[in-house]
């Protein structure tokens, strides 16, 4: 997987790279998720690391989540990305805004990591056949866990304009 990690940082440049769903970098999360008989501290030993080990590497800022999380309010992924790359900069120099590994600015081109343990996860997107971006934002609001709809879900609306749409 550090092998991922290199490639993405010598062939991604994110200073060009324009999107809407969120993200902190080139590599934006790296989950250990356990399978099999493999533990969830087995998970989280492996994300700590690895955390350390590629952001020593690679000058990379690195924050950890779900299990592996130091810090109660990096548990959750969507509050390690809630700056996005836009904002990251600003965010990792304000008080307690620093990674849990590498340097305390984001890497020039890479943005930064987040490396967790989680639980397994399944992802689902819905296109709307609309190009309303509100109609998407409150059906996610209306959906997710957060807002209090069901339990675990985790959704956004975000708009692709690429295809006409949203989701």
């Amino acid at each position: 997987m550090e092998s991922l990690v290199a490639v993405s940082i010598e062939c991604i440049d994110l200073r060009r790279h324009r999107g809407q769903h969120p993200r902190i970098g080139a590599v934006d999360v790296v989950p250990f998720v356990p399978l099999g008989d493999t533990s969830m501290a087995e998970c989280v030993a492996l994300a700590r690391a690895f955390a350390a080990e590629i952001a020593e590497r690679h000058r990379l800022p690195v924050f950890l989540y779900g299990e592996a999380a130091l810090r109660s309010e990096r548990r959750v992924l969507a509050a390690v990305r809630k700056p996005r790359l836009e904002g990251l900069a600003t965010a990792m120099a304000a008080p307690g805004g620093a990674p849990d590994f590498g340097p305390s600015q984001p890497h020039p081109t890479a943005g930064a990591t987040a490396v967790g343990a989680r639980p397994f996860l399944i992802a689902y997107n819905i296109q709307f056949d609309s190009t309303d971006i509100a109609v998407a934002r409150r059906v996610a609001a209306r959906v997710r866990e957060r807002d209090g709809g069901l339990p675990a879900v985790q959704a956004l609306g975000l708009e692709l304009a690429s295809r006409g749409g949203v989701q």
